[in-house]
């Protein structure tokens, strides 16, 4: 036997509730430890025994597993599975089972995991029954219509060919999507883009305030020419704002020295005959 080199030896849990999480952990661990350190199969089950404490060692003598037995580490797990764990019960476990389906949310590998830890508790004669019972599920549970049918057509379906065509369905159809995505974001305008485009044509709809036409936006006639009027550049007499403002104020100063007479006429007043009468 090698030296043992300084790694903590593992101990079995025995106050976690769940039971058969406790005996894998501790199995795994303790099977490493072994490992590691070398040691000869023989002589594995006092490292064991060292890892369960006082109640393990009350256990082992309990069990009736004689020394010949002890050397064999598989005689030795088996004693404190058989006492951790309780032996479920195969007709319950095949009938929960049948029950599973694949969820929205699950892949087809994921589906399938499920479906094997449940089938380890089923107590299958074979592994070769365990695979068709899964497939039989994996047919019945698989939330795929289309893939489903293809599934069933096949009389020699392997769980192997099942979890591959359903995997392959899953994967175009992933791709499909992330495809469509990617179109509908490139082919999207950007919103600014749109409001430019909006604002543009409304703008050339409406009169050119230099040339007095409808036009594109920058394509005015009047862009580079000088008005006749007022000898000022881009823009038209037509549209030339001190032409109308000159005229604005001479119209302004005629009505000055000609003011309108008035045609209301007074309040709480009554003609009659040419007099004027007040109201009583």
């Amino acid at each position: 036997m090698a030296g043992i080199l300084q790694i903590p030896l593992p101990y079995l849990d025995w106050d976690n509730p769940n039971k058969q999480k406790a005996f894998d952990e501790w199995k795994d661990f303790m099977s490493s430890y072994l490992t590691i350190n070398k040691i000869a199969k023989a002589e594995m089950w006092n490292y064991i025994l060292l890892s369960t404490g006082p109640k393990g060692r009350d256990l082992l003598l309990a069990s009736g597993i004689s020394e010949e037995g002890k050397k064999d580490p598989e005689n030795v797990w088996a004693v404190f599975k058989n006492h951790l764990i309780e032996k479920p019960n195969k007709w319950v476990q095949r009938i929960e089972l049948q029950s599973y389906i694949q969820k929205e949310n699950d892949t087809i590998e994921e589906f399938v995991l499920r479906l094997k830890t449940k089938a380890d508790k089923c107590n299958f004669s074979t592994t070769v029954v365990k695979e068709e019972r899964i497939t039989e599920q994996i047919i019945k549970g698989c939330r795929y219509q289309e893939e489903k049918k293809k599934l069933l057509g096949k009389t020699d379906l392997t769980m192997g060919q099942a979890i591959e065509i359903v995997k392959n369905y899953e994967a175009t159809v992933k791709s499909l999507s992330e495809y469509k995505s990617a179109s509908r974001y490139d082919s999207k305008p950007e919103q600014s883009q749109v409001d430019y485009v909006k604002h543009r044509s409304k703008d050339s709809k409406k009169q050119c305030t230099k040339c007095g036409s409808s036009h594109s936006y920058g394509q005015c006639p009047a862009f580079g020419t000088n008005c006749a009027r007022c000898k000022k550049p881009n823009h038209w007499p037509k549209m030339c704002r001190a032409g109308a403002s000159a005229a604005e104020g001479n119209r302004n100063h005629h009505n000055k020295g000609n003011p309108k007479k008035s045609s209301a006429k007074p309040p709480n007043k009554w003609y009659k005959k040419g007099k004027v009468h007040d109201l009583q």
